[in-house]
């Protein structure tokens, strides 16, 4: 087996050390709410690192500091109150995508696909299929477009394939590959791509934006 290589190590370090402060903000927060300097450079730690975090921790360490009553109590410079209206409006971005009527349920899916909800949820499970979620499974929806893709033997196989590419990047960051233009695709989406037919460049593109979002591009 090939050794890893000095920039491959590097990186997990990087990425080792950035999930050990994000999990250093599950520390018990003072009853008084006081925004300690401590705290504070652990949240700004988190904010800098995020980019090479899983799309998962950076939600979950967000949502900690919110639950402990952190955010919007602190003394905050007009960056910290920038980034925070910005994760706000990225919440609510979120909030109207599953709202739409494209946004199906899990059994929604399994009827158009004649599948049962138990296989349309293994195959979640699985990577397999795509749905997004706002941190509750009741709120978990599948993206309409993807039924084409299962429905048919060749797009699915090929649809599956970009999801292993991904990786671990999270739903929502699969969400934006699949729907946004991609410079490697010449400018066509990854969907627009698979629906023509173009299954390697998606896999290669699915690749190269994992890359990415690890922090390695």
């Amino acid at each position: 087996m090939t050794a890893p290589t000095r920039k491959s190590a590097s990186r997990k370090t990087r990425r080792a050390e950035s999930q050990r402060k994000v999990l250093t903000l599950r520390a018990p927060v003072p009853k008084s709410g006081r925004w300690t300097p401590a705290r504070e450079r652990l949240v700004r730690a988190l904010v800098q690192q995020a980019a090479e975090l899983p799309e998962r921790d950076v939600a979950r360490a967000l949502r900690k500091v919110q639950t402990d009553g952190l955010v919007g109590r602190a003394p905050r410079t007009t960056n910290e109150a920038a980034i925070e209206r910005a994760f706000l409006r990225a919440d609510a971005e979120r909030a109207e995508i599953v709202r739409r009527p494209d946004m199906l349920t899990g059994e929604q899916v399994a009827t158009r696909l004649g599948l049962s909800r138990a296989t349309v949820a293994n195959r979640r499970r699985e990577g397999r299929m795509l749905a997004l979620d706002l941190g509750t499974k009741r709120g978990l929806r599948y993206p309409q477009w993807q039924c084409a893709l299962v429905a048919s033997s060749s797009t699915r196989d090929a649809f599956e394939g970009a999801l292993r590419a991904l990786g671990s990047t999270g739903a929502w960051s699969a969400y934006r590959f699949f729907t946004q233009p991609s410079p490697a695709l010449g400018g066509r989406s990854p969907l627009t791509a698979l629906r023509a037919g173009d299954t390697a460049g998606a896999k290669g593109a699915a690749a190269a934006w994992a890359t990415a979002e690890q922090g390695g591009g």
